[in-house]
């Protein structure tokens, strides 16, 4: 038992911060997905995706959600980016959508078969968080 303490505290302080980023990773994607739609629309079939990424020894957080909508891809752009959905730290969140690009896979996919309605990708970035260079993640 006492060859096994040492062992568990080296991990418990590895991976504290670690946890705390993915606890800080969650309560925006908690945030961004509890902020409200652009008119007419609905989320999409996948579930969100939300990961930490190294940024030169600092910590970047990604939160990546599809709509189904009726709005242009620019206007949810614009939507998001005056959304006041609040940052893990200080300053703004970045802001990028796209919209599918191709043949549709299916009539649903397919705006002129679905009513006017578009799959759009939307994924917001919030940048720049030390501790990077505790969390192996961030390296």
């Amino acid at each position: 038992m006492w060859v096994l303490a040492p062992v568990l505290l080296l991990y418990v302080v590895v991976m504290t911060p670690a946890w705390m980023h993915d606890h800080q990773l969650a309560g925006l994607v908690d945030r961004a997905l509890g902020y409200p739609l652009p008119k007419g629309s609905d989320l999409g079939d996948y579930e969100p995706q939300s990961e930490v990424r190294p940024g030169a020894d600092l910590c970047n957080y990604h939160v990546r959600f599809e709509i189904e909508t009726e709005a242009s891809a620019e206007e949810v752009l614009t939507y998001y980016r005056t959304a006041k959905i609040t940052p893990v730290g200080e300053g703004d969140l970045a802001v990028n959508v796209w919209e599918p690009f191709g043949p549709p896979a299916s009539p649903m996919d397919d705006p002129k078969e679905n009513g006017g309605r578009r799959r759009i990708i939307v994924e917001l970035q919030d940048n720049h968080h030390d501790g990077g260079f505790w969390d192996l993640r961030c390296l």
